[in-house]
Formats: structure tokens, C-alpha cells, sequence
């Protein structure tokens, strides 16, 4: 379909040209559905071309594996999408390459576009999307929507001095804030501007005088502190410990959750035609009647399952690791920690089945978290650790909400407690990372972060990172 080896290329929209590129794109994701993110996905991966570590335990599927070149040790979170493909509205295609170099750290749900650069030890924040042809020097941190850069001016992860590049938009919201901040809040912007900044709005952001620099440098503080290597314990993954954790997770998927759902529905099958071999109306009558009996059986299993891996695997969160403790990707609690998230998550679709926020809000408490009344909790949210997670009265987590109480700092696992006040509205998309308070009556807006550590007190609460449209009864 491409003649050879895929290559960066321009083509115009619906041409031959295009339409064998994205056929091509498209058989590739065919041929790894369903063991996406796997040992196996990266094996073909590697088959077809495309430049990826096949010992890494975390990984992303890019539009065409040709185009993305990913070094040694780089770790990849949940919902990170790799775009080699860019569309211009004048009617152009553009096939791009994506560099990822060794070391970099890509969190929950950024998007890395076409012609892409990261250079060694980059790490891409939750909901962080990078511009095309975007350049990221080496041990920097981009978080943020419109991103923002910070780099290490030692160029080692160990260094405190850094300072901040910047993409238009973000650049123009800074000059915007509030003057009356003292030149000790003040953030160092670079002149140099921004690869493909046209990208960016070339409008001033409508951003609150609230969110002032003194915050902006401190939640990147906070960021860059937590940026620095610990890699002191941090030991090489094996091709054949990486094969071996493939098997298990499989092994325990087909046993506690596809076997039994089978049996019951082969249950069913010879209920409905072994019993009643003559007549076809008693045959439907018996599938009819049993359906809401299967239906039962395979949810109260799923859940069941959930809750029973749960407590075998890692017991309480709140115990399974210990406050202020750093364990290394490699780690044997990391493992049971994964492996717990890939079959309660497995097994967490039967909520989608029955789309009723009382069986959820019933599920998540016998999961451990810690649920108050008239809590309404999408069927679609994902709660992490739920242990520590605290949920007051008359809170809403809306579809596709993520509550992380884990993070990894530079390939470390970290379990933190997050507290979610009463009447709180969490949004759709929106993130809220470990160690964060969410006070009464906070309305976090779809597609909303708040990064660690951080409490809101009170008020209407939108973006990346978030700042405040509302605080108390005062509007901004």
C-alpha cells in the first residue's frame, strides 16, 4: 500500500496517495485489536517497521508504527494518543514523524502530534496536547492547555535552576494577569518562539486576574520537584519477565471473568434447546424467561469477581503502600497493583450493561471507596485506589471523570488520598491527581485538571491547569 516503507509526506485530502496511507494505517490497527498496549502488539509492532522497546511494560498505539520511533525506559499512561496525522483545512494531509527518546514520561490522556520531538527525560502532563513540529528540549516538563514548558537549564533531572518557555496563546494569558504580583512571583519567559505557534490561538486567553504567576510557579514547582530521577533502584525489565506478566494477566482475565460468563450463557444456550428439543415457541419461551436469570448471574459474578481480586491482590490501598513511599515500575506490589486495575477495570464493564447509577454507587462502596448519600456516579467514571478516595454527600462524577490516587513520578508508583467534599460536581473528562482536597460546592467544568496537592476551597472551576470563573457568591 505505501510502496515500500512509510514515510513523512504531504498529500492532498481523498487522493490515491491518501487513501493508501490510511488504508494502511488502518490494517495495521486491525491486526492489533485486541491485544493493544500488549507484548504482543509491540512484537508486530517492531515486525512491521516501527521503532518501540519491547520491554516496556507501558506503551501506545501510534497511527502507523513507521512514523513513531520510541526509545528505552519510556513509560506511557492510560488514553495517550500518538497522531501522525495532521489535517490542514486548505485540503493537505500531513504524515509525520514522532520522536520520543529515552526516559520520557507520557501521563493519562495527552496527545502527541505529528512531527513531534522529545527529547531524553520529557515529561507530557495529564491532558496535555504538544503542537505539530514541536521541538521539547531535553529533562523538561510540558503540562498544561495551552501548554507550557519548563526546562531544566543543567539539562539534568537533578537540577533545581530552570526556567519556562512558552507557547503564543499562553505567553499573551501571563502578560494579561494581574500586575499588582511582586517581581519575587514573576515567571522568566523566553523570547524564542514556539515551533509552529501558529498552531496556538494568536488571541489573548479570557483567563481570571485569580489564577496569578505566584500559583502558575508554584503547581510547576511542585511538578519540576517531583520531575527530578530516582532512579537510583530502578533495575532493567527483562523480554522474558515482560512475556511472563502478558501470560499471568491473561491467564487470571480467562479464568475469573470470560469462563464462568461463558458457562452461564452456555447455560442458557442448553436450557433454551436441550430441554425443549420440539417445539420452537417453548424454546424462545424458555430463553425469554431465563434471560433476566443469566443477566443477573453474569453481573453479580463480574462484580463479585472485582471485589474478590481486589482484596486478594492488594487488601487495602491505604495499607498497600506506605505514605511518603516511592516504588520502583519493577516493584512485585507495582505488578499485583496492575494487575488488580486491569481485571477490576475488566470486570467494571458490567456497570456499563446495566447503566444504573445505584448499582454503581453500590459497586464503588464494596470496592472501599468511601461514599456518602445521594452520590451519583457515572457507570463511565474511573476511581483509582479506591481506598482512599472519599466522596461527601450529594456528589456527582460525571461520564469519564478520573479520580487518580496514584501517580508516577519518574517510573515510581505513589499512592496519595484525595477528599471530595459535599455537593461537589466533578465534570466530564476532568482529572483530579493525588493529595487533592475538593471542598463543598466546587464545580469543576468538563475537561478540567487539578494537579496534586492542590485544594479548592470554593467556586466554578475550568481548565488546564484549572482556575476559577466563580469564587464564593463573586463572579469574575
Amino acid at each position: 500500500l505505501c510502496w515500500g516503507r512509510m514515510r513523512p509526506k504531504e498529500v492532498v485530502l481523498y487522493s490515491a496517495s491518501f487513501y493508501r496511507y490510511w488504508a494502511a494505517a488502518k490494517a495495521y490497527h486491525d491486526l492489533v485489536g485486541g491485544v493493544e498496549n500488549t507484548i504482543v502488539s509491540r512484537l508486530i509492532t517492531s515486525i512491521l517497521g516501527g521503532g518501540v522497546d519491547l520491554k516496556s511494560l507501558y506503551s501506545a498505539e501510534a497511527t502507523d508504527p513507521e512514523l513513531c520511533v520510541m526509545g528505552r525506559n519510556v513509560f506511557v499512561a492510560n488514553g495517550v494518543k500518538l497522531r501522525t496525522i495532521d489535517f490542514d483545512p486548505s485540503g493537505k494531509v500531513y504524515f509525520g514523524r514522532i520522536v520520543i527518546r529515552d526516559d520520557c514520561m507520557l501521563m493519562d490522556r495527552a496527545v502527541i502530534c505529528q512531527g513531534s520531538n522529545l527529547g531524553k527525560g520529557v515529561t507530557i502532563g495529564v491532558l496535555t496536547p504538544t503542537s505539530p513540529n514541536v521541538f521539547l528540549r531535553d529533562q523538561s516538563l510540558f503540562v498544561g492547555n495551552p501548554p507550557f514548558q519548563k526546562v531544566s537549564k543543567s539539562l539534568t533531572m537533578r537540577s533545581k535552576r530552570s526556567s519556562i518557555r512558552m507557547g503564543g496563546s499562553f505567553r499573551q494569558l501571563l502578560n494579561t494577569l494581574d500586575d499588582s504580583s511582586s517581581a519575587h512571583d514573576r515567571i522568566p519567559i523566553s523570547t524564542e518562539p514556539s515551533p509552529r505557534a501558529s498552531n496556538f490561538s494568536s488571541k489573548p486567553s479570557r483567563k481570571s486576574s485569580i489564577f496569578s504567576n505566584s500559583r502558575l510557579t508554584k503547581i510547576m514547582s511542585n511538578e519540576m520537584k517531583h520531575h527530578q530521577a530516582r532512579d537510583d533502584d530502578l533495575e532493567s525489565v527483562t523480554i522474558g519477565r515482560t512475556i511472563f506478566e502478558y501470560l499471568v494477566i491473561q491467564y487470571c482475565s480467562l479464568l475469573s471473568l470470560e469462563v464462568p460468563v461463558w458457562c452461564f450463557i452456555g447455560l442458557w444456550f442448553y436450557g433454551g434447546t436441550g430441554l425443549w428439543n420440539d417445539n420452537f415457541e417453548q424454546k424462545m419461551g424458555v430463553f425469554i424467561a431465563l434471560s433476566p436469570f443469566v443477566g443477573i448471574l453474569v453481573v453479580s459474578w463480574m462484580m463479585l469477581s472485582a471485589i474478590v481480586m481486589k482484596r486478594l491482590l492488594v487488601g487495602d490501598f491505604s495499607k498497600f503502600i506506605k505514605e511518603c513511599e516511592y516504588l520502583p515500575e519493577t516493584h512485585i506490589k507495582v505488578f499485583r497493583w496492575r494487575l488488580t486495575y486491569l481485571l477490576v477495570y475488566e470486570s467494571k464493564k458490567f456497570l456499563l450493561l446495566t447503566d444504573n447509577y445505584e448499582l454503581t454507587r453500590v459497586f464503588w462502596r464494596l470496592m472501599g471507596v468511601k461514599v456518602g448519600e445521594r452520590v451519583m456516579i457515572h457507570p463511565e467514571a474511573y476511581l483509582y485506589e479506591t481506598d482512599l478516595l472519599h466522596l461527601g454527600d450529594g456528589t456527582h462524577v460525571e461520564e469519564m471523570a478520573t479520580l487518580f490516587c496514584h501517580t508516577f513520578r519518574t517510573r515510581h508508583l505513589e499512592l496519595k488520598p484525595i477528599k471530595v467534599g459535599a455537593g461537589a460536581h466533578i465534570g466530564v473528562n476532568s482529572v483530579v491527581l493525588p493529595a487533592c482536597v475538593i471542598g463543598d460546592n466546587v464545580e469543576l467544568l468538563p475537561l478540567t485538571q487539578i494537579f496534586p496537592t492542590e485544594r479548592i476551597t470554593s467556586g466554578l472551576w475550568h481548565g488546564n491547569p484549572a482556575e476559577p470563573i466563580r469564587l464564593g457568591d463573586s463572579s469574575i
